[in-house]
């Protein structure tokens, strides 16, 4: 029970901050300017690109456990 409360209370604050966030989006992005969107952009992207070659490099390993070595 202890864990459904605790998986309950992360996904509503997690669902209520990106609620903020997106009100908040025009503020942002008037406070950060057109450069500081880009760089945001650029670091997301950055990061996606590391949690897509983790997922790639765990499925290699899964599919040909023998390179591992």
């Amino acid at each position: 029970m202890v864990n459904f409360i605790g998986m309950f209370l992360t996904i509503v604050t997690l669902g209520l901050v990106s609620w903020g966030l997106f009100r908040m989006a025009p503020v942002l992005f008037k406070f950060l300017g057109k450069t500081g969107i880009n760089v945001i952009t650029r670091l997301m992207g950055l990061l996606m690109l590391s949690l897509g070659i983790e997922v790639i490099s765990a499925g290699v390993k899964g599919l040909f456990p023998s390179l591992i070595g």
